[in-house]
């Protein structure tokens, strides 16, 4: 029950991530730290898991963010934000019984929760779309606004419109169409771009044209001009008028010449320029022909002597290769595949041995036992340019290679790497395609493995354990000791030179002595004695008597002891001691661990938040001691008499016989009614929680208490209980 005002306040505040993990203030009042929702960006956290909640005396609080979480990997920064809002389950938690009582703190706490609900809704309807208030009623003299959704199959795949006259929300054009008319917005822009070119083109050529008009305006100056100078010359020649108008048409028909030449003779510079553009552009193309011709000739030249030197290196690598590795043979070779004398390293398959041998400078050996194949050749026969060579070749046998441990031969030439890819180890492709007929020959190589072995004429020595399937006959030496095997006695005796009485005979009795003399003591093994079964026997370092033994005797107990029986190891279970074997008597179990404790009702359980569930047991035989905290941070519902339950076992059931439950401390409960004892329930997991009242000087009265005598937090109770179990 919270013992303060419910504050106005919105149920919501968002706050930048600078301060890091915290911590972030909020200023409305909540009841219990379950009260909010934390955010970090958009992501839910988790309380306890993410973030913490410290809640002030008047109901307001911190919030302080765990970092390293999976939710808050790292600390936040100013680019984050931080959002807490309300977030109290919307349910009622009190019930008033009819005729019974009412109290203050129930009712308040309903009350409170109320608030707080109204509030949650009113922050949420603040997020949410809606129609302003002073929208004007839907139909003449009243109504309401319709901001009703249309039907789930009239707006799927669909945009949100409103109604041009009603201002109601509909369905409008689908999707496609919304991004279909955006499509051809962006062709109109498009075009109108390319039209504003098209006019600033034109503008370029109707300048153009007033230039060239200039240009015939002072052509027409010009001969006006010349006419003026022709009249000039008709005054001057008066006496013959029609021989002045004869050069005026001349005039004026050298001037129409002059202009067409001026144009012709442009148009020829013109193309002039072009030709002289054309004619440089050619010799330099020309030129730069003639340097690639010369660069080709060059690389053919190079590459006519690489290809000759590739050739002459893949013979010689091919001849080495065939004087070291001598193919498949029936027996050893007495020289190479040359005729010449064999070199230490030389390699061969034996075919009729089935192993790969090695050359050592004076005979053949074995040159691995990792297999009975180190060599495998696979061979093809080639289609008319094929290039890849995988699967099965001509002999049935499928492509398997290690990459970079094989060879390629082709019509008897060894392929040098760089012509071939080999990459995946089932396949070999040819940079060039082969001709029909040609024999493509894959050899694949195994890694040699020396044979693991210990020489029968050298020794050497085993690093690891050694079976012998077929048993071991005569004697084995090691170092001046002798492991003799018996096989007539069935006994193996160990030997020595110093001293020669350490051995374990097939009478079953057995010494281990550390000297001739044993005075270092000895370890006896005796099969029986004296009735008694097999047993280890420690004597003393004079071997005048016993001072320790191991034993088995008839019921297949084991005995521990020294001239006596000190302990007992019960076949059925359990340890005696000191000659005592009653089964009633053996310790037979022993076990700590954990348990949870939580609080219960009689009647109905409260829901509580918890600081502290700590619980701790030994239990030894049927005896279980518990050590209990156990404090809440929150409480609420619930009623009933109260109990703490969890314990790790189920307790005796004995008739007018309880274990009482010891309380150390106990604080921050309802005045006058804070839990002093308690006793555990008879064949059950649960201690039930008293107080004592009445005259405590005299008498006291032993009175339950009750989930109503809780706070809402920090309820806080230390106590142990020791109690039998029927287990």
């Amino acid at each position: 029950m919270a013992d303060y005002n419910i504050n106005a306040a919105t149920r919501r505040v968002v706050l930048s991530g600078s301060a890091g993990t915290g911590p972030y203030s909020f200023t409305f009042a909540v009841l219990v730290q379950t009260d909010l929702a934390v955010y970090l960006n958009s992501t839910k956290l988790t309380l306890t898991t993410d973030y913490t909640v410290s809640i002030a005396a008047n109901g307001t609080g911190t919030v302080t963010l765990n970092t390293g979480t999976t939710n808050v990997p790292t600390t936040p920064g100013s680019s984050d934000s931080v959002i807490i809002v309300g977030a109290r389950a919307l349910e009622r938690t009190t019930d008033f019984v009819t005729a019974g009582d009412l109290r203050a703190s129930a009712l308040n706490e309903q009350l409170d929760a109320n608030v707080i609900f109204d509030q949650q809704l009113a922050e949420e309807n603040q997020r949410t779309v809606k129609a302003p208030v002073f929208d004007p009623a839907t139909t003449e003299g009243g109504g309401t606004v319709d901001m009703t959704l249309p039907s789930k199959d009239d707006r799927k795949g669909k945009s949100l419109v409103f109604n041009s006259s009603t201002g109601n929300p509909e369905a409008g054009p689908t999707i496609d169409e919304v991004q279909n008319a955006q499509t051809k917005a962006n062709e109109a822009a498009a075009s109108a771009t390319a039209a504003a070119a098209s006019a600033t083109s034109a503008s370029g050529s109707a300048t153009t044209a007033t230039t060239k008009a200039s240009e015939a305006s002072t052509s027409a100056t010009n001969a006006a001009a010349s006419a003026t100078a022709a009249a000039a010359s008709a005054t001057a020649a008066a006496a013959s008028e029609t021989a002045a108008g004869t050069s005026e048409t001349n005039a004026a028909t050298s001037a129409t010449t002059a202009t067409t030449k001026a144009s012709e003779a442009a148009t020829s510079a013109t193309n002039a320029a072009t030709s002289e553009t054309n004619a440089a552009t050619s010799a330099t193309g020309a030129a730069s022909s003639a340097t690639a011709a010369a660069s080709s000739a060059t690389a053919a030249a190079s590459s006519q002597t690489a290809a000759a030197a590739s050739a002459a290196s893949a013979a010689s690598a091919f001849d080495n290769f065939d004087d070291t590795y001598l193919g498949s043979k029936t027996s050893d070779p007495t020289v190479d595949n040359d005729g010449d004398a064999l070199t230490s390293g030389d390699l061969y398959f034996n075919s009729t041995a089935n192993e790969m041998r090695v050359y050592d400078g004076a005979n053949w050996i074995a040159a691995t036992s990792a297999g009975n194949v180190s060599l495998i050749l696979y061979e093809y026969t080639a289609t008319a340019g094929q290039t890849t060579f995988s699967g099965s070749d001509d002999n049935s046998a499928t492509l398997s290679y290690t990459v970079d441990n094989l060879q390629v031969v082709m019509n008897g030439v060894v392929l040098d790497p760089a012509d071939f890819t080999a990459t995946n180890g089932t396949s070999v492709v040819l940079d060039s395609g082969a001709t029909v007929g040609d024999q493509i020959n894959i050899y694949a190589f195994k890694s040699f493995t020396t044979a693991d072995m210990v020489s029968k004429t050298a020794g050497g020595t085993f690093s690891g354990a050694v079976g012998f399937s077929g048993g071991i006959t005569g004697d084995v030496a090691f170092d001046t000791n002798t492991l003799k095997v018996d096989s007539s006695n069935n006994a193996v005796g160990i030997l020595t030179t110093s001293p020669t009485n350490a051995s374990l005979d097939v009478a079953g009795r057995g010494r281990f002595l550390q000297d001739a003399a044993a005075t270092t003591g000895a370890v006896i093994i005796r099969e029986s004695s004296g009735g008694v079964g097999g047993h280890i026997q420690f004597v003393t370092n004079d071997n005048s008597g016993q001072r320790g033994f191991i034993a088995s005797n008839s019921s297949s107990d084991i005995l521990f002891g020294s001239g006596a029986e000190r302990l007992r190891m019960l076949s059925a279970g359990g340890l005696t001691f000191n000659g005592d074997t009653a089964a009633a008597n053996a310790l037979d179990d022993y076990e700590e661990g954990t348990f949870t404790p939580t609080y219960t009702a009689a009647s109905s359980n409260p829901t509580v938040g918890y600081s502290n569930q700590i619980g701790r047991y030994v239990k030894i035989g049927q005896l279980v001691h518990c050590s209990i905290r156990i404090t809440t941070s929150s409480v609420s519902g619930g009623s009933g008499a109260l109990f703490i339950s969890g314990l790790p076992f189920v307790t005796e059931s004995v008739s007018n016989m309880y274990s009482t439950f010891s309380i150390a401390y106990s604080a921050t409960w309802n005045s006058n009614v804070a839990p002093q004892t308690g006793f555990a329930i008879q064949n059950g997991t649960a201690i039930q929680l008293l107080r004592n009242s009445g005259n405590i000087s005299f008498t006291p009265i032993a009175t339950g208490i009750n989930v109503s005598d809780m706070v809402g937090e920090g309820n806080d109770i230390i106590g142990a209980i020791t109690y039998r179990t029927s287990a």
